[in-house]
């Protein structure tokens, strides 16, 4: 990599170079934000309408902010942001509209993944 950027010369670099890579950021970062906010309403919209199948509620809450991630991963977009802005917008909507019994399984669901996690980092 480091070749492919010596290989490019200083004199080369154009300042419409320099733009297009502070607008390709800001493209990046917005662009995750945005579909980190599209996934968390549409998890927000879903989960409101579990009321009949309380089971699929905890599946969507896991399901959907994965898919955000993937689809920010495929569209060269930042995923972490797009899961990570999920995140936080989901905290706000899906609480009020899952039942306790849905709250509880994904609250003891992620203690299991960060547990999992954790032991498989520090072995």
């Amino acid at each position: 990599m480091f070749k492919s950027f010596t290989l490019i010369g200083p004199q080369n670099l154009v300042p419409i170079d320099y733009a297009a890579g502070v607008l390709s950021f800001f493209v990046v970062a917005c662009g995750g934000a945005v579909l980190g906010i599209i996934a968390a309403f549409l998890v927000s919209l879903i989960t409101k309408y579990t009321h009949r199948v309380r089971i699929l509620a905890p599946v969507f809450i896991f399901v959907i902010p994965y898919m955000a991630y993937l689809t920010a991963e495929i569209t060269s977009l930042s995923s972490i942001i797009a899961i990570a802005v999920c995140g936080m917008v989901m905290k706000q909507y899906v609480k009020g509209n899952i039942s306790t019994t849905a709250a509880n399984s994904v609250k003891y669901f992620i203690k299991m993944l960060a547990q999992s996690s954790e032991t498989v980092i520090f072995m």
